[in-house]
């Protein structure tokens, strides 16, 4: 409140009085004065409230509150500093303003200063536009700023995509803010889509469903052009409204072939101009079963049986990739209905591949098979990978005791030579013993002894897998030997180290690999000297295997190491030293004895899969079946050990085979005897079904969210109170997963927010059966929704005045409020009594004078 104002001067009215009261006269008469020029007084000061109530009225504060986004940008963003002069004008000149811009959130440009101080200077204000429009934090942050009775002066097109703004208003009014809105900018000349939906998946020699949303801000005509795979079929005229929006439903030619189709349609206005032509055309990927595609993929070397079975099998079209050319994709994926992986190591999957994988079975309800063979499952270093926890067999059968691996590692001279590549031989012999050691599981152990012309046990380096740091503590060991390698190479004098060292080693099973580059230098070693290794080695209850990358190998070792190598041992001839790593892989998990060969018998199965009389196997790998994830037996062995198994993953379903597709394997199971055939289509049938049985899902945007839409009919009658889910997926990554609510008989739906343009692709599954999917459904989001609507939602922005706030049509017609109507009735009656009192105190005077 300003002190100096021209309403006090009133005050020395009544001042006056008292003091010629007091002063003139005698002393008895000016007592007797003194009583009525009091009580005038005090009239006068009670009446002068009245003024200084209406000129001290606490200052006012205004926040004004303008839209950023790039839909006002399009629309016409109003002038800021008009905006805020217009306001300004409208306040007296103790009052408040301040002003907040905001897109995405808010951004307090100017805090509160007097209405009269000069305006912030435009470049004073950030100039990028925001691609969202929150209108609710905007409120918010604009509602903190003033004290009570303040007003909030919203300048919007009101495309909000994000926040409640109803709410905020709300709570806005609760807290005594009052709300002026102000609906800004005018559409456009525009046409565009704001989405594109397919109903279902496509069929081979079948059209595909599908439907494209156009919009117009001005009145007239439009061609629409619809492409498959970039041709176009089919072309239409439209004439648009203003604010008209247009469903344009059409079907595709007959689909060629089964993988993606994709979908297009472009809009060309006939006349006029077009002032945003980033949503003038828009595409979608369509799924297309076509003939039940099924991928299969394995290692290039040697011929695979498993595709001629697929082959047989009625309504199959296989195709058959090596592991190198795996998609890496999902999107590359989403066109076969399953993917079979037979005998692929984990050294040889693609990480981008495996992480495909993932998405195309959890999140796209996709078929998957695993076959075994020499490289997969535990053979295959797959214990933790991306296959394995697909699988219903865990690659660890867990019943073993911990291995104990003794590394015997030649860093004589020639392991100083260079490979052909470049490479010195020690560095990738080091590096293999690495891997190896990073293919362990947590109690496994692994020791690692460099010898030369004798073992020097003295720089030895001894881990255990799980503990923390060991792998970077053995990385550092090793690194640290690989430049330096001298000496002469004594085969014999390592094994003989070896056996001692085994027999005191922990208990536990028990392994010796042995690498050398060269032919045994040290001379004086007899066939006799490496017989006497055997029971040595027996007693330690170790197995051995020699890993060399010499040309040739002569003399006694030769035949040691050929025709005597005990206990199970294996003899390696490694032609490239870059495969030794994964040769050293392979060994450990023979060493782990989890190949078993032996002729076992099928013991017991599923009550569907009885009728087929599996034949035996020669050889499986051990695994372990996956209870805790829901896997079912198929098939096991009179050793208890599981053959074949199912589990749900994710949305998807996986299979996973034991044994393998090799004559040494399952020679009964490749040549077609029996009901072998018949076993397999049953199972890729199963694997399949799930796909084939599913309905077409709605995928439409409504107000700025996603709405998934099912509905379910069984036999001809509606499918009441299901429990399902949807699942959303945005350009192929997990985006959100909801229950879905019924709102009709047999029908469903979950809604999902929009987060920006993009492909999004739902899926429908049930709740209560393992996540089986029962549909599926994709929407292309064009742009963003700024670009999409463009021009003042007024139905929007009426509703969000009403909840306590005005709608003004310019902010120039934005009024200053009084503080309160008691307050400014008060003052207006108080002047009235000021004047009463002054009358009455102008004549109590005149009257004592005349006396």
């Amino acid at each position: 409140m300003t002190l100096l104002r021209p309403e006090y001067l009133l005050l020395l009215a009544p001042a006056a009085a008292v003091f010629a009261a007091l002063t003139a006269g005698p002393a008895r008469m000016r007592i007797r004065r003194l009583i009525p020029s009091a009580v005038a007084a005090f009239l006068l000061i009670a009446g002068l409230a009245g003024p200084c109530l209406e000129s001290g009225i606490q200052a006012h504060h205004a926040v004004v509150v303008a839209d950023r986004s790039m839909s006002m940008a399009r629309s016409g963003v109003p002038d800021c500093a008009w905006a805020l002069a217009e306001v300004a004008g409208k306040l007296g000149p103790d009052d408040r303003i301040a002003f907040i811009e905001f897109g995405a959130a808010p951004s307090i440009v100017s805090g509160f200063r007097q209405a009269s101080a000069p305006l912030p200077a435009p470049a004073d204000w950030p100039e990028s536009l925001s691609s969202s429009t929150d209108i609710a934090s905007a409120i918010e942050a604009a509602a903190g700023l003033l004290p009570r009775g303040g007003d909030i002066i919203l300048v919007t097109d009101g495309r909000q995509n994000r926040g409640d703004a109803q709410a905020a208003a709300a709570s806005a009014a609760l807290l005594g803010r009052r709300l002026w809105v102000v609906p800004a900018g005018s559409p456009p000349a525009d046409f565009g889509f704001e989405s594109i939906s397919v109903s279902g998946t496509g069929a081979k020699g079948a059209p595909l469903k599908a439907a494209a949303v156009a919009f117009g801000s001005r009145r007239g005509w439009a061609t629409i052009s619809l492409a498959l795979d970039g041709k176009q079929f089919k072309s239409t005229r439209l004439l648009f409204e203003p604010g008209e929006r247009r469903t344009v439903a059409f079907e595709t030619p007959p689909l060629a072939g089964a993988g993606l189709a994709e979908i297009g349609a472009e809009l060309k206005p006939e006349s006029g101009r077009d002032a945003v032509p980033e949503n003038d055309s828009i595409s979608i990927l369509a799924r297309v079963p076509g003939g039940r595609k099924v991928l299969h993929l394995a290692p290039s070397r040697g011929t695979r049986a498993f595709p001629g079975i697929l082959g047989a099998i009625e309504g199959i079209e296989a195709e058959s990739r090596p592991l190198f050319a795996a998609p890496r994709k999902t999107a590359d994926l989403i066109g076969f209905e399953a993917v079979v992986v037979e005998d692929a190591p984990a050294s040889k999957l693609d990480p981008a591949f495996s992480a495909a994988l993932k998405s195309y079975v959890e999140d796209f309800g996709g078929g998957l098979l695993i076959l075994g063979g020499e490289g997969a499952f535990g053979p295959g270093g797959h214990y933790g990978t991306v296959l394995d926890g697909l699988s219903p067999l865990d690659s660890d059968p867990g019943d073993e005791k911990p291995l104990w691996v003794l590394v015997l590692l030649d860093v004589s001279g020639s392991m100083g030579e260079h490979t052909s590549a470049g490479v010195p031989k020690l560095g990738l012999a080091a590096d293999a013993v690495l891997h190896l050691a990073g293919k362990l599981r947590k109690r496994d152990r692994i020791r690692v002894v460099p010898f030369s012309s004798s073992p020097h046990d003295e720089i030895s380096m001894e881990i255990e897998a799980g503990a923390e740091g060991a792998l970077e503590r053995l990385g550092a060991a090793l690194d640290s030997l690989k430049g330096d390698s001298r000496g002469a190479t004594s085969i014999y004098r390592a094994l003989r180290f070896a056996g001692e060292a085994a027999a005191g080693a922990p208990d536990s099973r028990r392994h010796i690999i042995l690498y050398s580059d060269g032919v045994e230098t040290v001379g004086g070693t007899s066939a006799e000297d490496y017989q006497a290794l055997k029971p040595q080695l027996r007693s330690a209850k170790a197995t051995l295997s020699v890993v060399v990358t010499a040309p040739a190998i002569g003399g006694e070792l030769r035949d040691f190491l050929e025709r005597d190598v005990v206990h199970e041992g294996r003899f390696y001839h490694v032609g490239k030293l870059e495969d030794l790593g994964d040769c050293l892989v392979d060994d450990m998990s023979r060493a782990r004895e989890l190949v078993q060969r032996m002729r076992a018998a099928v013991r017991e199965s599923r009550p569907d899969f009885r009728p087929f009389g599996s034949p035996p196997v020669e050889a499986y790998t051990r695994t372990r079946l996956r209870k805790e994830a829901g896997a079912e037996l198929v098939l096991g062995l009179e050793s208890g050990d599981p053959l074949l198994a199912v589990r749900r993953a994710g949305l998807g379903k996986a299979w996973a085979f034991a044994g393998a597709f090799d004559s040494e394997w399952s020679p009964d199971w490749i040549v077609g005897r029996g009901g072998m055939p018949m076993l397999w289509a049953a199972v890729m049938t199963d694997l399949l079904s799930a796909k084939a049985r599913r309905r077409g899902v709605l995928v439409r945007e409504v107000r700025g969210s996603i709405r998934v839409e099912y509905e379910s009919v069984e036999e001809g009658a509606f499918a009441n109170r299901l429990d399902l889910r949807a699942s959303l997926m945005k350009n192929l990554k997990a985006y959100g997963l909801k229950p879905m609510r019924q709102t009709a008989p047999g029908a469903y739906e979950a809604e999902f927010p929009v987060d920006g343009p993009g492909l999004y692709t739902a899926v429908v599954s049930g709740a209560a059966d393992g996540g089986t999917a029962v549909g599926e459904g994709d929407l292309r989001v064009s742009s963003g929704s700024e670009l999409r609507f463009l021009g003042p939602d007024s139905p929007f922005l009426r509703g969000l005045a009403s909840d306590g706030g005005v709608l003004l049509d310019d902010v120039s017609d934005y009024r200053r409020p009084d503080e309160t109507e008691e307050s400014a009735g008060l003052a207006g009656v108080s002047w009235l009594f000021y004047a009463a009192a002054l009358l009455a105190f102008i004549v109590h005077v005149a009257v004592r004078e005349r006396r």
